[in-house]
């Protein structure tokens, strides 16, 4: 189903760049034709233009079957550049452009069911170009690199991150801004768990006391992909607070190039 889907998505690519490559090139002829008409004759083009249709006043006016041919191109022009704004090939052209941002205020405070408190931490997927939203959108993980204490990779399948607020939890429309669940923090937990849907069983990539993890994460949508993927860096000290500015020193939550990997001191 999947290539049928990419083939049919192929030939409305090919026709439309035909039609287009036609009409431009009918446009080009018809302006720089300037020594010929459209029935084969050679007529001066000014006076093809402005020929005398027995106006009262004596002036010369355009020629209608000029108007018209312009039009002939004009229309269908202008009619096919509207159709790119639903069509595939503006998905493709001027498709969305997403990237994973942090929120201004890192976590938020939640009081949960059984008395306890604890923090949630979210992402930004921000989309540059509001006017194409990105459809069923998902965030999932392409690897886990554990740093400190022990320098070693987690190979793990490709999970999928949860939306906030969302009728399915791992696919959104994002047309400009929507938060993603990135993890949360228990006051009397052992680690720092990720909000991710089904977990396997084993998972050795949550962040534990005076651990420091890189998450690579990649976007995904029915009409974007990711190019490269979005380092995380998370790290926890182990403690709680219920404060913001306090937790921020416990909890430290960064977007980092890959080639700027660097230790990160935690405050006892």
């Amino acid at each position: 189903m999947g290539k049928k889907k990419k083939n049919w998505k192929r030939v409305v690519y090919v026709l439309g760049a035909i039609l287009l490559v036609y009409y431009a090139v009918l446009f080009i002829y018809l302006l720089s034709a300037r020594d010929r008409s459209l029935r084969g004759l050679k007529p001066d083009l000014e006076h093809e233009q402005t020929k005398d249709f027995s106006d009262p006043g004596g002036e010369k006016v355009p020629d209608p079957d000029y108007i018209l041919t312009r039009l002939a191109v004009f229309v269908p022009i202008l009619t096919f550049a509207g159709g790119l704004l639903q069509s595939p090939i503006r998905r493709t052209f001027l498709g969305p452009r997403l990237s994973i941002v942090l929120p201004e205020k890192s976590g938020t405070l939640v009081d949960r069911d059984n008395g306890t408190q604890a923090w949630y931490y979210h992402l930004i997927v921000k989309n540059r170009r509001r006017h194409s939203p990105a459809m069923n959108c998902r965030i999932t993980t392409k690897r886990i690199e554990r740093l400190w204490p022990d320098d070693d990779e987690i190979h793990i399948a490709k999970l999928r991150f949860t939306w906030g607020l969302k009728d399915s939890p791992t696919e959104a429309s994002v047309a400009d801004n929507e938060s993603i669940n990135l993890c949360h923090v228990n006051e009397d937990a052992s680690s720092l768990e990720l909000e991710l849907d089904g977990v396997p069983r084993n998972f050795g990539g949550n962040a534990r006391k005076g651990q420091r993890l890189l998450y690579w994460l990649d976007i995904e949508s029915d009409n974007f992909t990711s190019k490269k993927s979005t380092v995380i860096e998370i790290s926890w000290n182990g403690k709680f607070d219920m404060h913001r500015p306090e937790m921020a020193k416990y909890v430290k939550i960064k977007i980092i190039p890959e080639n700027e990997i660097e230790p990160v001191t935690l405050q006892s």
